[in-house]
């Protein structure tokens, strides 16, 4: 189907959707949204798209299918309702979790759908789009030649993938499809997708990706590439002779047993440190309690997150308040610190940092707003994302399912993540995403006492001290981690912790 007949057939639905959204004819489950009773408005709607779909089939400039259309009704009707509601048909491959739709682990992506295209909400630490130069907020215009014109979120990822199994198939792909790079022996294709972008800072690249098809199916097994949490020490004042070692902490993943993983493995170390910097940046998807029991490491007690869930007497599914009134609401749900799940390690008074940027999404936001709001942690680095939202999966009669956003995780004291995002305590804008291909290499001349190279508590120390230390004038600085050093050691120097 070419661009303009699919830009048809979209505009088509669309006004269909219009039709019967305008007449206030949405329910799911027997849910009234109307004036009239809940039955007579769904008998209104099933007799009005009967109709409309009629007259389609026997009026329309050219033949349609009434499955096609029914299909890309469903998703267009979703796609109204926000970015990640979505209709999956019968036989689509099961999810990892409700919120893993858009993750495309070939391409090392999370997307999301906006204003008919889809959006990157974060390259993956291990997958090839982030050394490609793709950045979170990115829109995918085009692949190759070829417009990326979604109807949905389902939509966009079915036509990345379609792309990928072309490749991975060793299918002649046109020029004037996918417009690919030169041969490469690392795809089956030997070819690499190339897209167009844009930035957030509104620049257009042309990027080509190089998938990792060994990346893909291990996911499908249920196995990722990369380890899912690091720990690494660092001691930024060893060469005044001053005490002050720093445990940073990366997550590139958050599964299921993360609080189990950071608290192993911080233990391992063995030593007392000055200070603690998590590290989420570029870290989207993941197990929401997952991140709300690794919060639980660091809060002994208190409110973690709150969890608002739909109220039967109004319609708020489109609020956006950057609060909310949770007080006295018998829909919110307040998530509390266990003190059995506390991490004496972890504990109060070490200082902790997190690091945060437009990348950090979903579960990684709630993790950031609980140390946050406990006032357990400085935020440092660029406004989040803005994606914390509670889905649920709803079977159909078909086989099919409904990913439907059925609550809304809030900070603390009841803001709003959703579109609105977290603000750090210490902004530090204007830098190129952690791992660019623009970003500046080499020792900082105006820094002259550089940071002792990253120690991985999962290797051995000699090997890593040798080799980190041959590779430092290598790696691209990074003045976020630098400020987050600078902070935790100025906090611990004032709390008599690392002098």
């Amino acid at each position: 189907m070419t661009p303009v007949h699919k830009a048809k057939r979209c505009l088509l639905l669309r006004l269909v959707l219009l039709v019967l959204l305008g007449s206030s004819v949405f329910g799911l489950a027997g849910g009234a949204v109307a004036a009239r009773s809940g039955a007579d408005t769904i008998l209104d709607a099933q007799t009005l798209l009967r109709d409309v779909l009629e007259r389609v089939r026997l009026f329309y400039i050219t033949p349609v299918e009434t499955a096609g259309l029914m299909q890309t009704g469903l998703e267009s009707m979703l796609a109204s309702l926000d970015a990640e509601s979505s209709y999956l048909p019968p036989g689509t491959p099961p999810l990892k979790n409700t919120g893993s739709l858009g993750d495309i682990p070939e391409l090392g992506l999370i997307v999301t759908y906006a204003d008919g295209m889809l959006v990157v909400v974060s390259p993956t630490d291990y997958g090839p789009a982030k050394d490609a130069g793709i950045r979170p907020k990115d829109r995918l215009y085009a692949l190759g030649r070829t417009p990326l014109m979604v109807t949905s979120l389902f939509d966009g990822v079915r036509q990345l993938r379609q792309a990928l199994s072309d490749l991975a198939a060793n299918k002649a792909v046109p020029e004037t499809q996918y417009l690919t790079s030169s041969p490469n022996k690392a795809t089956p294709g030997g070819k690499s997708l190339s897209f167009i972008v844009q930035h957030a800072n509104q620049t257009i690249e042309t990027i080509a990706i190089t998938p990792d098809f060994a990346a893909g199916a291990a996911s499908a097994a249920g196995k990722e590439s990369g380890p899912a949490v690091t720990v690494s020490v660092q001691n930024p004042n060893e060469a005044d002779g001053k005490k002050g070692k720093i445990v940073v902490i990366r997550l590139a993943r958050l599964p299921s047993d993360t609080a189990k993983q950071v608290e192993d493995k911080v233990a391992a170390l063995g030593q007392n440190f000055a200070g603690a910097i998590l590290d989420l940046r570029r870290l989207a998807g993941g197990d929401f309690e997952a991140a709300l029991a690794t919060a639980n490491l660091f809060v002994e007690s208190g409110v973690l997150a709150k969890v608002k869930r739909r109220e039967e007497a109004k319609n708020d599914s489109d609020k956006t308040d950057k609060t909310d009134k949770t007080a006295n609401n018998k829909n919110v749900t307040n998530i509390m610190a266990e003190s059995k799940r506390h991490s004496k390690i972890l504990a109060r008074p070490l200082p902790v940092v997190v690091l945060i940027d437009e990348g950090t999404a979903d579960a990684a936001e709630s993790l950031a707003a609980a140390l946050q709001g406990n006032k357990r942690a400085v935020l440092v680095g660029g406004k989040s994302f803005g994606r914390a939202t509670l889905r649920s999966q709803v079977a159909l009669s078909n086989g099919g399912k409904l990913i439907l956003a059925t609550g809304r995780y809030l900070t603390p004291d009841g803001s709003v993540i959703e579109k609105t995002g977290l603000t750090p305590d210490i902004v530090i804008s204007n830098l190129p995403p952690l791992g660019d291909k623009d970003a500046p290499s080499g020792p900082n001349p105006a820094n002259k006492k550089a940071k002792k190279p990253v120690k991985d508590a999962t290797k051995p120390a000699a090997n890593n001290d040798a080799n980190n230390m041959a590779a430092a004038d290598d790696k691209p600085r990074d003045p976020q981690m630098e400020r987050a050093l600078d902070i935790v050691t100025g906090m611990a120097l004032y709390r008599g912790q690392a002098g």
